[in-house]
């Protein structure tokens, strides 16, 4: 099975090449790696090191959205992994996450919580849902998924693709969306380090949450109601 790994990235050349060093380190290597440049103001083909890496750049900053589904579109893999530029992966997230996935579409795991300069700060155990039911109601509370320790079948995005027009919590909906039609499967240990700094979306974002949550929830239940 050939791996896709979708990295969004926009504005934070401080971080991009340790993320690529966790892709280079995996036990089981990727078919191909897709850098989607959100309209950075240095151009990332500029700066990039390794020119073996497939970038595509989004001319105007069009939030991560936007970034998924180009880099998506763009992919060429059976399964497609996502990373953002500021996180990392363990040396066998992919191989574990391809060996333990079953019959699942989608693979996502637990992960360590890091600072901006890689310290380990904490290990975010994900939901240990008893099945997709349990895991379904579970989500509607909160997203308990981390879209850097994800791996889905590119299959799922022939139904449900990141929606553009949403700067923030577009993970949140998908999820939601994707859990209505197909099968997710939990690995209970870390394989991705979340990276934690002043610069990310979460932190940038807070101030919009309660209004976004209530849209996020909007849409989810509108697409319930379509895909009865």
């Amino acid at each position: 099975m050939k791996i896709s790994v979708v990295i969004p990235y926009y504005n934070q050349p401080e971080f991009i090449e340790k993320a690529l060093e966790s892709v280079y380190a995996q036990t089981a290597l990727p078919f191909e790696i897709i850098v989607v440049d959100d309209g950075s103001d240095l151009p990332l083909q500029t700066t990039l090191k390794d020119k073996s890496v497939k970038v595509v750049r989004v001319n105007k900053n069009s939030g991560i959205a936007v970034a998924r589904n180009v880099g998506v579109k763009a992919a060429t893999g059976d399964w497609i992994a996502f990373l953002s530029a500021d996180d990392l992966w363990e040396p066998d997230f992919l191989e574990v996450a391809m060996k333990e996935r079953g019959d699942a579409d989608v693979v996502y795991s637990d992960y360590y919580i890091i600072d901006a300069d890689g310290k380990m700060l904490n290990v975010f155990k994900e939901y240990d849902a008893q099945n997709q039911v349990d895991l379904t109601i579970h989500a509607w509370q909160r997203c308990c998924v981390m879209f850097s320790a994800i791996l889905i079948n590119k299959n799922v995005f022939k139904q449900v693709m990141f929606d553009d027009d949403l700067r923030f919590g577009e993970d949140y909906l998908f999820l939601l969306k994707t859990l209505k039609l197909f099968e997710y499967k939990h690995i209970a240990k870390p394989l991705a380090r979340y990276r934690k700094h002043p610069k990310q979306t979460t932190n940038i974002k807070l101030i919009n949450i309660p209004n976004t949550d209530k849209e996020i929830r909007r849409r989810a239940e509108e697409f319930y109601e379509n895909n009865s």
